[in-house]
């Protein structure tokens, strides 16, 4: 083999011309215009195909300019092309978060249109709550107000006062005796029955003669009377008590008491009228 720039002969494993520091025939990058024959190492000229003097046939175009042609453009396209195309180009799985993302709004839109559902549904919940709490607020306050005008002063959880204006007998002395309290009861009125006196109706009502008894706790006045009645077909004793006003004028009855248990305030007020609508006929 022999060198293409100075026609010096070299070995065949040789990369270089050892006279002129060429590369071999077998080199990639042979860009010289002069070359020689790579078989005799005559000098030939630049368009011979064939040696002319040994008629081998001489090397086409470079095999560097191959490499430098083809091969740096390829991997310049690949990472040019790769750095500059956009990700869904390269990768169609790069698509899917956009598809996410586009959808995002869309649900948050859906969520916004039903908050003012949800919100007009808490606003009618807790409207219906403030209405019931409100009602049994106005109740309570309302029993209360019954039940501090209905207690009475004796201490009985069912007793209370019955809002009528009672006309008491007024004796004809001053005198705070039992005997002067009992007769302001007995020959006293209810309001609703001014034409019946209360001793007068108690007579009829009782099967025995009606007992009546006065007693006071220092500052109030109470009055008692009680008799045996039937009742479901039994014998029983009832006891209805009256209290005085403060200015001794009128009294109210308080308390009805069968066989030593006390009544509900409302069986005493019906009792009572029951006992005085008899004692008309």
């Amino acid at each position: 083999m022999f060198c293409i720039q100075c026609g010096q002969q070299m070995n065949e494993e040789s990369l270089f011309c050892s006279n002129c520091g060429a590369k071999s025939p077998a080199s990639e990058d042979t860009t010289e215009n002069s070359i020689f024959c790579t078989q005799c190492g005559v000098k030939l000229p630049d368009d011979a195909t064939f040696c002319t003097d040994c008629g081998t046939q001489v090397a086409e175009t470079p095999v560097s300019e191959t490499p430098v042609i083809e091969e740096p453009p390829a991997v310049e396209t690949k990472t040019n092309d790769s750095s500059k195309m956009p990700p869904s180009d390269l990768d169609p799985e790069v698509e899917a978060p956009r598809e996410t993302q586009d959808s995002g709004p869309w649900e948050e839109s859906q969520d916004i249109d039903a908050a003012p559902d949800r919100q007009r549904q808490l606003v009618i919940i807790l409207g219906g709550a403030a209405v019931a709490l409100l009602a049994v607020v106005i109740g309570l306050v309302v029993f209360i107000i019954i039940g501090r005008d209905n207690n009475s002063d004796v201490g009985d959880p069912n007793g209370g006062y019955v809002p009528t204006q009672n006309i008491a007998y007024q004796p004809d002395n001053d005198e705070d005796s039992d005997d002067n309290f009992i007769a302001m009861i007995e020959h006293g009125h209810l309001a609703d029955f001014q034409d019946v006196t209360i001793g007068a109706a108690m007579e009829r009502f009782f099967d025995t003669p009606p007992e009546w008894n006065h007693f006071s706790d220092g500052a109030e006045n109470y009055v008692s009377v009680h008799g045996d009645m039937m009742h479901e077909n039994e014998v029983v004793t009832a006891q209805f008590m009256f209290q005085f006003t403060h200015d001794g004028q009128s009294f109210n009855p308080i308390n009805l008491i069968i066989d030593g248990v006390w009544q509900d305030v409302v069986l005493m007020a019906e009792l009572l009228e029951y006992i005085m609508e008899s004692a008309r006929r």
